[in-house]
């Protein structure tokens, strides 16, 4: 994960591991993108197994921890719908960082 610091923007890159999962985090006409894009106020660009997010600091963390907690959930066998994209992006926005949007939807530590 890179990231510029200027002006309080940040410049975020995450990677996954699975290409075959992405299809199923991005939605159908990358519509779950789109919606973070447009709950959060960031730009998202995917590229491959990446995905970089630039927009204001907190917004694009909190960008990074709900497309983290919906790609784990996909991981552990369970789909992702817009309500789930909708909920990620809730919580993440909320700040709940120490719990990280993946421990609120189930994971183990």
């Amino acid at each position: 994960m890179s990231r510029n610091g200027s002006g309080g923007a940040a410049a975020l890159q995450i990677e996954f591991d699975d290409n075959s999962l992405l299809p199923m985090l991005f939605g159908e006409h990358d519509r779950h993108l789109a919606r973070i894009e447009q709950r959060l106020g960031v730009r998202l660009s995917s590229r491959g197994n990446r995905v970089a997010i630039e927009g204001p600091n907190s917004a694009s963390e909190a960008a990074r921890a709900a497309l983290a907690g919906l790609y784990e959930r996909l991981r552990r066998g369970q789909g992702v719908e817009m309500g789930d994209v909708e909920a990620a992006t809730r919580l993440a926005a909320a700040g709940d960082r120490a719990a990280d949007a993946r421990a609120l939807f189930g994971a183990d530590d």
